[in-house]
């Protein structure tokens, strides 16, 4: 629970002081200090930054104030901000685009590091206009990504009709997507056990190389170089070929 309110932008003394009120209920600020043992001062900041946000609610009796806590609350608010930010993005975007200088161009190689950076470079995946080349193990992806992800990145490749031929190590999970191969616009075929390990993914689309590590240290790296990519189909293609698939 506390990692999705990290998700969400949450830092660690508002997710203690929110679900103190949740297990409580309505409190004064001095009674969450005291289950918490943290300066009132410091809940009290914390409690009037998530009432500014309309996350909590704040009522007084007397001189005290008192905090109560409403997941429905949070859902709203939080839906409300996202639907503003969202907004304020459509408009922002073609404003920057005008800022931008026409005569730079992207660079050639980028680094990604972390898990969400690495879901966010196989995302472009879904923008491609040629069909893409993977050499791949998807309970990795699976497991980094989450599967549920990984469902609505395969529906969003077959809506934007992405095709994708992949050579997979051969694992349980691999076999039941190759039984959906029709549908899910994919070709598969397998290494073998005794032909080595595979892990992560190395992708080939358009002029592009992506190379995704989801080990503990997760990084990516994605390369533009039509060169470079040719030669990797070209070993993608020898693979696909081989007798031992």
């Amino acid at each position: 629970m506390k990692h999705l309110l990290e998700k969400l932008g949450w830092k660690e003394k508002e997710i203690s002081c929110y679900l103190c009120l949740l297990e409580y209920g309505q409190q004064p600020a001095s009674v969450i200090a005291k289950k918490l043992s943290m300066p009132k001062a410091t809940v009290l900041f914390v409690l009037h930054r998530l009432v500014e946000k309309s996350y909590v609610r704040m009522s007084k009796r007397g001189k005290t104030e008192y905090f109560y806590a409403d997941p429905n609350d949070l859902e709203a608010s939080k839906k409300q901000e996202m639907e503003s930010q969202l907004d304020s993005l459509i408009e922002l975007v073609p404003l920057l685009q005008e800022y931008k200088n026409p005569l730079t161009s992207p660079p050639k190689l980028n680094l990604f590091e972390g898990v969400m950076a690495c879901k966010n470079a196989y995302a472009e995946i879904l923008n491609s206009t040629t069909n893409v080349l993977e050499f791949a193990t998807h309970d990795d992806l699976a497991e980094k990504f989450g599967e549920k992800w990984m469902d609505n990145f395969i529906s969003q490749r077959v809506k934007n009709q992405v095709f994708m031929r992949s050579v997979c190590h051969d694992t349980p999970t691999d076999r039941a997507l190759e039984k959906l191969d029709k549908i899910q616009l994919r070709e598969t075929k397998f290494v073998p056990e005794k032909s080595g390990k595979m892990y992560s993914c190395i992708a080939l689309y358009e002029d592009k190389l992506l190379m995704l590590n989801l080990g503990s240290d997760a990084f990516g790296i994605l390369i533009q170089n039509a060169s470079l990519v040719e030669t990797m189909k070209t070993i993608h293609g020898l693979t696909w070929s081989s007798k031992d698939l």
